[in-house]
C-alpha cells in the first residue's frame, strides 16, 4: 500500500505480513527495495539509532551509489551522454526533496529555517503523523479502499484526510484527543468522534456508512 513519496527516487510502502505492518522502502533507480522498517522506527532518524552490540554504528543502506558487480561495465561517451541526459530530466528539485535539502543544511551547518519554513516542516510532519496513526488503526484493505485519492493537509484544528465514497466527500481530521468525521460541506457538526482504541475502524466504517444511507 503506498504510504508517502519522498523524492523522484524514494518512495515508501507499507506492507503487512501476518499480523505485522512494515514499512518498505522503494528505490526507483535500481528498481528494488532499499530497506525494510519496523512500523516504530522513523525513517528519516532510524541511521542515527542503529547501532552494533559494541555500541557502534551500524552502516545505513546507500541509496546513491550504483549497483556494482561483473554486470556493471563502462559506458562509452554517447551511451554516457544518453544516461546523463535522462537524469537531468529525471531529477527535478521537488519540494519534498528541497524540504530534505533545508533539514541536511540545518543538521550540518545549524542554518535556520525562516517562518515560512518552519510552517511548512511542521505541517508536513503533522501530515505524515496522521498518515502513520491511521495506517496503525485501519487494516490495508480499508485504508486503500477509504484512501485511494487522497487530498492530505493541516488547518487550525489539525491535520486532515479528505477522501470520497460513493459519490460523497468526507473529511476526517486528527484532533488532540480524538478524530473527527465530518461531511466536506458540513463542518459544523461532526459525524462521529473516534477515540484512540481498538474499535477505531469499526467506529470509521459505520459512521461512514450511516451518513451515506441518511442521504438516500
Amino acid at each position: 500500500m503506498f504510504i508517502e513519496r519522498q523524492s523522484n527516487r524514494v518512495t515508501i510502502f507499507l506492507v503487512q505480513h501476518g499480523e505485522q505492518k512494515i514499512r518498505v522502502v522503494y528505490d526507483k533507480q535500481r528498481k528494488t527495495i532499499a530497506t525494510c522498517l519496523p512500523m516504530h522506527s522513523d525513517p528519516e532518524h532510524s541511521q542515527a539509532d542503529q547501532r552494533t552490540s559494541a555500541g557502534r554504528h551500524t552502516a545505513a543502506p546507500d541509496w546513491t551509489c550504483p549497483p556494482r558487480g561483473p554486470s556493471h561495465s563502462f559506458m562509452d561517451s554517447d551511451q554516457f551522454n544518453i544516461s546523463a541526459n535522462k537524469y537531468r530530466k529525471s531529477t527535478i528539485m521537488n519540494p519534498t526533496l528541497q524540504r530534505q535539502v533545508r533539514l541536511a543544511r540545518q543538521r550540518l551547518y545549524g542554518t535556520p529555517l525562516d517562518q515560512e519554513a518552519q510552517k511548512e516542516e511542521q505541517r508536513t510532519e503533522a501530515i505524515k503523523q496522521l498518515k502513520w496513526y491511521l495506517a496503525e488503526k485501519i487494516s490495508l484493505e480499508v485504508y486503500s479502499e477509504l484512501f485511494s485519492n487522497p487530498r492530505w493537509d493541516q488547518e487550525p484544528a489539525g491535520p486532515f484526510v479528505q477522501f470520497g465514497v460513493d459519490g460523497q466527500s468526507f473529511v476526517l481530521v486528527q484532533s488532540v484527543e480524538v478524530c473527527k468525521l465530518y461531511h466536506s460541506d458540513e463542518r459544523n457538526t461532526p459525524l462521529a468522534e473516534l477515540s484512540d482504541n481498538d474499535d477505531f475502524q469499526d467506529n470509521l466504517l459505520v459512521a461512514i456508512d450511516e451518513a451515506l444511507r441518511s442521504s438516500e
